[in-house]
């Protein structure tokens, strides 16, 4: 018998194939990678290596014309069936006031143009 999903994010994420950068912190290892969803509080990505819940990271996300600096904290990883990757989420605990709003518009404007198309 399968349990039942809650839903527990407060902000909807948008499925976007951004690049991003992330380097967990205590290492020197930088890894690149591309996000599956994004939101104005976290991401999901996939990953080569496990990476446990409740491990802090230094991010760096692509936007159009900027990069998006900011600290996030591994809030769930699980196996992806079938495969040794893993699928991780991440919530954000700092970013800075105008890289928050820079994120907030251009996933606005995103969905305004999905909004539009469909």
């Amino acid at each position: 018998m399968k349990a039942a999903f809650t839903e527990k994010r407060i902000f909807p994420r948008i499925n976007l194939k951004l690049p991003f950068r992330y380097r967990i912190v205590g290492s020197k290892d930088v890894y690149a990678s591309r996000l599956r969803d994004i939101s104005v509080g976290g991401i999901g990505f996939v990953s080569e290596k496990f990476i446990p819940s409740s491990t802090n990271m230094r991010l760096e996300i692509g936007i159009p014309l900027k990069i998006i600096n900011l600290m996030g904290r591994v809030v769930w990883s699980c196996n992806l069936s079938h495969s040794d990757r893993y699928r991780i989420g991440v919530e954000f605990t700092k970013i800075s006031y105008k890289d928050r709003c820079n994120l907030a518009d251009y996933l606005n404007g995103h969905l305004f143009n999905l909004l539009k198309k469909g």
